[in-house]
This record gives C-alpha cells, sequence and structure tokens, in this order.
C-alpha cells in the first residue's frame, strides 16, 4: 500500500512539474526573451544574472529559486525593465509574476512535506501528562522524570521526527503509569480526615514578622495542622475580603503550603488570586496533596503543615521594616515589634481559615470506581470484573475500540499477575500499567485512511494538548465527525473550552520563543528598579493576545496591526497605562499594538542592556516571515533564541 501511495505521489509530482513546465515554455520564456535576455543573458549578465538558461525548477535548483525571487521582486518594484527600456505589458508582467508566485507557493508546500504521511507520533511531555491527568482522574506531576523532548528545527516539541523513544525512557513510562495507578486505585477503609479552623494566625518561627489578620504590605497570616495525610485531595477554605482605598487596585491573595525545616521553609504555591470584594466571602482551593513538600513524620523541631497567606500585591515600594520595641510588664523585658501599616495600601482581611485532608465525596472515589467498576465478590468473577474493565480503559486510553486480541493479551497478563500479588486491586494496578506502555497509548497510531477516531485524536491533540473526551469519541463512533457541520460545530466547542488555553499556551510560547523573555538577564547597573516577576507577565501578555485574536475570529494581521493588547494591573503599571486592578488579563485599547511593540518580543531580542535591532530582525525573518537569513560564509554559532544565526547577529550594541 505504502509503495503505491509513494508512486502516486511521484506520478502526481511528475505531473505538476509536466504543467509548470508547459506553462514556462508557453507563457514566460518568450517573454524572457523578448524584454530580459538583451541584459541578462549570454553575452552581457548584468548584476550576475542570467535568464536564458535558468531552471524553472524551483523545488531541486536552490540557487535558481532564489534568482526568480529577485526577479519577481524588482518586476513588482518596477525596477525592471531599467528607465530608457521598453516596459513590460500588462500581459506580460501578469503571465510572469503570475508564474514565478504559484511555483513559490508550489516549492514551499513541497519544503514541508516528504510525500510521506507521518503515520504514528509519540505523546510529548505536555500531551502524555495530560493524557495521564484526563485518564487517571488525578493532577500529579506524571512526566517528571521523563527526559526532556527534543526541539525540532523550527523550535516545536511535538515534530513526530524528533519525538523519539529509547528502551531506558519506556522504563520511565513505565515507573509514571505505576505511581499514577497507585494513587488512582485505592484499597482499604476510609482513611481518617484532619480538619482545622484558625481565625486568628499563629506564629512562625520568626519573631520580626507581622502575624496578623490584615495582610498589607507586610501582613501574614500561618495556620498550622498538626495532622495530615500523605496523600488525597486536600482542601482550603478562607472567608476573606479586602479593604480598597479609592484609586487603589485590588489586593492579591498569595496561599501557600509546606512546613518549618530551622531557617528554611520547603514550601509550593496553592493559589494567587485577587480579593476584589469589599464584603466578606468563600475562597475554596483543592489540590493533591503529593504535590507538596511533606515533613518526616520523625520530625518535631517545628512540627505540622503549614499554611501561609500573604498579599503578594506589590505597587514596585519596598516592603517596611518592623520597629523593635521593648518594655517592662510584671517585672519582666517584652520585645515587640511594631509594623507601620500604609493606609493608601490595598489590604486582605482574613476572617476565618479551613483545611481539610483528605478530601471524597464517596469511598472507593469517583477515580478509583472509572477504573474499576466492578468489585468482584469472589476469585470467580475476577476474570469477567478484569475484562469489563480492561475493555472501557483500553478504549479510553487507546483512544479507539481495543482490538479483541488487545484485550486478550492484557487478560492473559492479569491472570499471569493475579496468583503473585495479594488483592484484585494489585493484579489489576500492574495490568493496566502495561496497558500505558502500550504503542496505542504512547504514540497516536495512524494506520491506513485516517478515519473518525484518527480525527477525533487530531482535534483534542491540536486544540487541547490531551486525549478525545467522550463527545469526540461518541460523534467518532457514530461515524459523524467528519462531516463539515459536525467538524467546525466540535471545533468551535474545543476553542470555547478551557483546555484550549494549552494549545494557545504552548503553540505560542514555541513558535515566537517567548522563553527568551527568561533568557536574558535584565543588566541592574542599568535597571536597578527591574522587577523579575513581571516577565511572567510579559509573556502572558503575548500569549493572551494570541488566544484573543484566535476565539474572537480577527484576521491574523491584527498579530501585528492590533489596536489594543492585553495587560494586568502589573504590567499595565509598568507600561504607564490606565488598565484592570487586578492581576487577571483584561482587554486594553493602544493606539500602537500588536507582537512588535510588546515587551515579551522586545527584551527576548535585546542584550539586557539595550535593544538589538539585527536580532530582532533575525527574529522576525526566521519566526514571522519564515525567511531567515542565509548564514555567512564564516562560522556561525546558536543565537540567544536557540536559531541558528551568523556572527553577524550577536554583534553588541547596535
Amino acid at each position: 500500500m505504502l509503495q503505491v501511495s509513494l508512486r502516486l505521489s511521484a506520478l502526481l509530482a511528475a505531473c505538476c512539474l509536466a504543467a509548470s513546465a508547459g506553462v514556462f515554455e508557453q507563457s514566460v520564456a518568450p517573454v524572457l526573451q523578448r524584454r530580459c535576455v538583451m541584459c541578462h543573458g549570454e553575452a552581457v549578465q548584468s548584476a550576475g544574472i542570467r535568464l536564458d538558461s535558468i531552471s524553472p525548477d524551483f523545488v531541486n535548483d536552490r540557487r535558481a529559486a532564489e534568482t526568480w525571487r529577485d526577479v519577481l521582486n524588482v518586476v513588482n518594484r518596477g525596477d525592471m525593465p531599467p528607465r530608457g527600456a521598453p516596459g513590460l505589458s500588462d500581459d506580460e508582467r501578469q503571465a510572469l509574476t503570475s508564474w514565478i508566485s504559484a511555483e513559490v507557493r508550489s516549492a514551499a508546500r513541497a519544503s514541508r512535506s516528504n510525500g510521506v504521511e507521518v503515520v504514528m507520533r509519540r505523546l510529548n511531555r505536555v500531551e502524555y501528562r495530560n493524557t495521564m491527568r484526563d485518564l487517571l482522574g488525578l493532577d500529579l506531576d506524571y512526566a517528571k522524570n521523563l527526559p526532556p523532548d527534543e526541539m525540532s528545527p523550527d523550535g516545536f516539541h511535538n515534530n513526530g521526527a524528533a519525538l523519539r523513544m529509547s528502551a531506558l525512557q519506556l522504563e520511565y513510562y513505565l515507573q509514571a503509569a505505576r505511581m499514577g495507578l497507585a494513587h488512582a486505585i485505592v484499597e482499604g477503609p476510609p482513611p481518617p480526615v484532619a480538619e482545622l479552623r484558625v481565625e486568628q494566625s499563629t506564629e512562625d518561627k520568626e519573631k520580626n514578622r507581622n502575624f496578623t489578620t490584615r495582610l498589607g504590605r507586610t501582613g501574614e497570616f500561618v495556620a498550622r495542622s498538626l495532622e495530615f495525610p500523605e496523600e488525597g485531595e486536600f482542601e482550603i477554605r478562607i472567608r476573606a475580603h479586602a479593604e480598597i482605598p479609592d484609586g487603589a487596585a485590588y489586593p492579591r491573595m498569595a496561599v501557600t503550603l509546606g512546613y518549618r525545616a530551622d531557617t528554611l521553609t520547603p514550601s509550593r504555591r496553592v493559589a494567587l488570586v485577587d480579593v476584589p470584594n469589599v464584603e466578606p466571602r468563600e475562597f475554596v482551593f483543592r489540590d493533591r496533596i503529593e504535590r507538596y513538600p511533606l515533613q518526616s513524620r520523625t520530625q518535631s523541631k517545628y512540627p505540622g503543615l503549614l499554611i501561609w497567606v500573604t498579599n503578594a500585591y506589590s505597587d514596585g515600594t519596598p516592603k517596611p521594616e518592623g520597629r523593635k520595641v521593648e518594655s517592662v510588664v510584671d517585672g519582666k523585658k517584652v520585645t515587640e515589634w511594631l509594623f507601620d501599616e500604609d493606609p493608601s495600601f490595598p489590604k486582605v482581611i482574613i476572617d476565618s481559615l479551613e483545611f481539610r485532608a483528605p478530601v471524597y465525596q464517596s469511598w472507593p472515589p469517583k477515580h478509583h470506581m472509572r477504573l474499576l467498576p466492578v468489585r468482584p465478590s469472589s476469585s470467580a468473577d475476577e476474570p469477567e470484573a478484569a475484562r469489563q474493565a480492561l475493555q472501557a480503559f483500553t478504549a479510553r486510553a487507546f483512544r479507539r475500540p481495543p482490538e479483541p486480541e488487545q484485550v486478550t493479551l492484557l487478560l492473559r497478563y492479569f491472570a499471569k499477575v493475579r496468583p503473585t500479588v495479594a488483592s484484585y486491586e494489585q493484579a489489576m494496578r500492574e495490568t493496566l500499567a502495561m496497558a500505558l506502555v502500550a504503542p496505542d497509548f504512547l504514540y497516536r497510531v495512524e494506520e491506513g485512511e485516517p478515519d473518525d477516531f484518527a480525527l477525533a485524536s487530531r482535534l483534542s491533540y491540536f486544540l487541547w494538548s490531551t486525549m478525545p473526551d467522550e463527545r469526540l469519541l461518541r460523534l467518532a463512533g457514530e461515524g459523524r465527525l467528519h462531516e463539515p457541520a459536525t467538524l467546525q460545530a466540535e471545533a468551535e466547542r474545543m476553542l470555547a473550552d478551557p483546555r484550549s488555553r494549552a494549545f494557545v499556551d504552548q503553540f505560542s510560547d514555541e513558535w515566537l520563543d517567548l522563553s527568551a523573555v527568561d533568557r536574558i538577564a535584565i543588566n541592574p547597573n542599568y535597571y536597578p528598579d527591574f522587577d523579575e516577576r513581571l516577565k511572567a507577565d510579559m509573556r502572558r501578555e503575548t500569549q493572551e493576545l494570541f488566544g484573543e485574536i484566535l476565539r474572537s475570529g480577527a484576521s491574523a494581521m491584527d498579530l501585528l496591526r492590533a489596536d489594543f493588547t492585553m495587560l494586568n494591573e502589573p504590567l499595565a503599571r509598568h507600561y504607564g497605562v490606565q488598565g484592570p486592578k487586578g492581576g487577571n488579563f483584561e482587554r486594553v485599547a493602544r493606539e500602537q499594538g500588536g507582537l512588535l511593540t510588546q515587551a515579551s518580543i522586545l527584551l527576548g531580542n535585546s542584550t539586557g542592556e539595550d535593544s538589538h535591532p539585527i536580532e530582532r530582525g533575525v527574529w522576525v525573518r526566521s519566526v514571522l516571515l519564515g525567511d531567515p537569513p542565509p548564514p555567512l560564509r564564516q562560522p556561525f554559532r546558536t543565537s540567544t533564541t536557540g536559531r541558528p544565526t551568523s556572527r553577524c547577529c550577536r554583534s553588541s550594541n547596535n
């Protein structure tokens, strides 16, 4: 089948080449002979260009293609024929420019394809992590131990040619699958639940901090739970409101979870949210406790799990130092720390904090029941229960109904494992782990003509970077997904879904090389007041602009000429414009918008001290125009963008 396809592709290419050659001989060659050869022929070759013997093959003769493009440019500008020579008629100009433009487009398409469909592509790290999350129902770091994905020459991490596999990497996939299933499939009775409610802050180790319920520039609210589980979902409920002076921005509540280890506090942020409400309301945060650092049970100097709540809003003014005040009370010397509050600074007021873990509505939890819907009452019932579970699981994991042989093979493995373990659940964990290292899961497999299930996977991994949902799989099973009306409706539904954020962030980040923002070090001698936290907001501004244009259906040219941008309060303040009052990004009118005016592009293509027009020009040609400048003859090295560039592109102070 593949050989037939290749022969058909070769035949089609030969027909197209023959058709192009026919147009050239009939319409283009006579124009060249009448108008161009006198200055660019055998006898005279002005500017070193000869057109009487130039090849019309744009695909296989790159030098000729470059010459033809130069011809198109000078004809379009009116530079050729030169002054004093007879000009081209409208018909001659149309014949010449139309043929060259068509050949340029045809060569561009040919350069992006080798004529063979890629039928297998491994899931990259992002796709694997998201797929495991949606398949098992638990948000864990499944890709933590996986090696980084290799970047393709054009800067993307989803190019099949760059997504390789090794035996060692397969072992890491098996470890990740076993880890996820160990948490997703539970055993035994329900675990005890730890609960805590506090209305006043406790004190952490350091005494010179402002432990309070009023969180301004310096305030900090701390809760300590002596009881906590080592796995499961936790819930933090904070009842809070804001005090917002006139004209001030919203305060931002930062919630962090970890523990005290003497002078260190291993911790991880749970949430960062605006508090725009002046009346008390409840904020609820949930996550898996396995994702956070937990102290050893034998550690006793500072026992307990700590929850820190602070006000993360900053107006650029340094935090004030506390004043140490000593007094005598009942004949004893007492030391206090006083902190001056700024009445113009927005504050978060904490009314109460509740902590509960693990959180579950039923036992076994929902994610367990989806994997193992039937609990066999006896060992004789286990094979049938395993068959039902494997049939449903592989249909979701493989993104299509499994072949009978695939389920049979897994059932044989279950029968082999079951006598070696203590329970049905343990045997199913190991069996499902084998399904999660199968090629049908780790790879996007398309055999023969793409069907509706392959189309469902293409859609979901393109727009969501994860597996198809139940609706897509149902439409694929009904054979309706390929219908134009259904396909358009599903694409619009998926773009409106919050999961499309994965496509917006990943594609814009890799296409525009936004990670360059983090690779550029700002020279503090030039910009001593620069806030490093703004780098994340600069990157987000560009991602939000791309997402806004994508979802609104606006012209792609608005990426360059938009009369608006997307800003949050810190970035608007940095730009010196009126904008949102909180940390969320909003659409803000701007006379000169577009990518080339945004801080992420300007900073990412700078030296960290000054702008760099050459670096920025290379970026424009490479990223926006798809036409990177050719390297110089002298040796070249890699630029800060990770793309090959000549030495002149890194010359300083331009």
